[in-house]
């Protein structure tokens, strides 16, 4: 009788333990096949991605020709911009790159403007009115 029950019991017993064993062991998952989302995906930024474009707001950009008198054309184009109603705008370009300088002058001064201050700089992108005023960058090297 009691191999009976030794031997009813042997199959429950033996499929509880298999049981707990895969229950209780990490799961063996392979990783999904994704080379399709990611052939999408780059089809995607092909088609729709394009590098930047160059800033296209009319500004004139002027070097200073000679970094000699840096601090003095500053100041020059500074003044020349106020005294023509322009508006200033200054910012640390970058301890290797120098400073940048915009300046903004009505349409009707910007020839009085350019005559008096840019005799000190090299234009190297050319400028365009934009409505009723001309934007443009002076560029001084780093001290």
């Amino acid at each position: 009788m009691i191999a009976v029950v030794g031997v009813a019991l042997a199959a429950p017993l033996t499929a509880l333990m298999l049981g707990i064993r895969n229950f209780s062991s990490k799961p063996r998952v392979s990783s999904p096949d994704t080379s399709g989302l990611r052939l999408a995906l780059e089809q995607a930024a092909e088609k729709s991605w394009h590098p930047p474009e160059a800033i296209s707001d009319g500004r004139a950009i002027f070097l200073l020709s000679s970094s000699a008198n840096a601090s003095e054309a500053r100041r020059a184009a500074e003044h020349s911009a106020r005294k023509y109603q322009g508006v200033v705008l200054s910012s640390q370009a970058g301890q290797q790159s120098g400073e940048r300088l915009l300046v903004r002058i009505p349409e009707a001064n910007a020839n009085l403007f350019e005559s008096e201050t840019l005799r000190n700089f090299t234009e190297s992108q050319r400028g365009s009115p934009q409505g009723e005023s001309r934007l443009y960058e002076f560029l001084f090297p780093a001290p």
